[in-house]
């Protein structure tokens, strides 16, 4: 991965689209709803999903790569589950995507080599510094596995970006001294990102998790051990401006990203993330050029009618200020792609 070339021609799309936007340029893409995990937070795994074959997704990136996306955010589900992964990453290096690969680390160690070749970032969940972890995600062995996976990457690609995502719950609130030290001592960075208690589905927040999120002192008190711990050098992804926005009180801000990403779920649904369970279109049945012009898509950019700003989603807030050339969020994402 040529980092710096890659992440100016990602600038130089979001200038020209400030100017004249042209549509999403980043996928967001869920390639399987089925995990082998059981995290009861989880929003996302559907061991029912009928996902998109090899083929559909090949010409799915195909169409993207023509409407001008640079970079694929690959996730699920677990997406290392997938036989054909090595197959779908290829083809998203071939066309020229910069592919980040999201994974519990389960399979890591035995699957390595199918994928590095494929892969410029890995993104790897971890919810606790210990087998303690094992417990929140429903699968006994979890944590070694993904050290050793870690560890391996490390060794062999180091070359290869990894970073540690933590999702902040009662489960694990009390455990972020313990979570930064650790990807420290393993040469790697993190980004932490505070629960939503659900998805948006016709148009309102349901709660029905609430009893897994920390409450907004708690919250706080995790943001201040965040950024006393950046300010000291601690390789920390979440931008100051966010980390003091959990710490002092959420303030409203402006959802820019949309104009950026464009979701994908495991069935082909182009999601909008207002209503997740009123998709914008289907990629299994509709072409995505077609779906690239529906006016759902420029509205859901918020360039017409009311711009949305419940989440408190690090990816979406920090991307958001991205947008708008905000000095220290602007650095941190630099610092996330180019910095070791």
């Amino acid at each position: 991965m040529n980092r710096v070339g890659d992440l100016m021609k990602i600038v130089g799309r979001m200038i020209l689209s400030r100017i004249h936007w042209r549509g999403p340029f980043i996928l967001c893409h869920l390639v399987t709803g089925h995990c082998n995990c059981s995290c009861e937070p989880c929003l996302w795994r559907n061991n029912s999903s009928d996902d998109l074959t090899s083929d559909e997704i090949k010409k799915f990136y195909t169409d993207a790569k023509e409407l001008g996306f640079l970079l694929n955010f690959i996730w699920g589900g677990e997406p290392l589950l997938r036989k054909d992964i090595p197959e779908i990453l290829k083809f998203s290096k071939e066309i020229d995507l910069v592919n980040v690969v999201t994974t519990n680390g389960w399979f890591l160690e035995e699957r390595l080599s199918e994928i590095a070749p494929y892969t410029d970032s890995f993104i790897v969940s971890l919810d606790y510094p210990s087998e303690m972890h094992d417990e929140i995600r429903g699968r006994k062995g979890l944590f070694q596995r993904l050290i050793r996976g870690v560890q391996l990457i490390r060794r062999r690609y180091p070359e290869i970006k990894v970073m540690f995502n933590f999702l902040l719950t009662n489960q694990n609130k009390d455990s972020m001294e313990d979570f930064i030290n650790l990807t420290h001592e393993l040469g790697v960075s993190s980004y932490v990102c505070p629960m939503e208690i659900d998805l948006l589905r016709n148009g309102k927040m349901e709660g029905i998790k609430s009893h897994l999120k920390p409450c907004k002192k708690e919250e706080a008190i995790v943001a201040e051990t965040l950024i006393r711990k950046k300010r000291k050098g601690f390789r920390i992804n979440n931008s100051y401006l966010y980390l003091e926005s959990i710490r002092n009180g959420k303030k409203p801000f402006r959802c820019h990203f949309p104009k950026m990403v464009l979701q994908v779920g495991p069935e082909g649904e182009v999601i909008d993330c207002r209503a997740w369970d009123r998709p914008i279109g289907f990629i299994r049945k509709q072409d995505l050029k077609e779906i690239y012009q529906h006016k759902s898509l420029k509205e859901l950019a918020g360039w017409e009618g009311e711009q949305c700003n419940k989440c408190n989603n690090p990816n979406r807030i920090d991307l958001s200020y991205f947008w708008e050339l905000r000095i220290e969020p602007v650095t941190s994402i630099f610092r996330m792609f180019l910095s070791e």
